[in-house]
């Protein structure tokens, strides 16, 4: 069982709208959901190279878990539905560049009474050609 001691990273919680944009096309816009302390918690990665057209491309994968107390209908309300997660940020609030941005997809409850959310997240990235 986890101690609150244990929650020391301030995360921000998204979720995506679309909506329509002067021409008739789809615009997808992120709000904050919620922002609070969790326990992180880095799972597994994995990258792979490849060469086309001598470009050097990388992919690479990254599962990350964010614990965070299921207190509060905002907490209560993530479902991980079109939501993602930013990390690290400046106190909390601010969106840096080293801020990551980890789709959800999934999230789970333990404890009594469902205490706490785990937020079960994936960074991916495709293509990134490497100078």
């Amino acid at each position: 069982m986890l101690d609150i001691g244990s929650f020391d990273r301030k995360i921000i919680i998204q979720k995506s709208t679309l909506g329509k944009d002067a021409l008739g096309g789809t615009t997808n816009t992120w709000t904050t959901q919620h922002t609070c302390y969790s326990f992180v918690e880095f799972k597994q990665g994995s990258s792979s190279s490849k060469t086309e057209d001598n470009d050097n491309k990388i992919n690479s994968y990254q599962s990350i878990n964010f614990t965070i107390r299921n207190k509060g209908n905002a907490a209560q309300g993530i479902t991980g539905n079109s939501m993602r997660v930013l990390f690290p940020t400046n106190d909390g609030n601010v969106i840096n560049n080293e801020t990551q941005y980890y789709n959800i997809v999934g999230v789970s409850q333990y404890g009594g009474r469902e205490k706490y959310k785990v937020l079960h997240t994936e960074l991916q990235t495709n293509n990134f050609i490497q100078p």
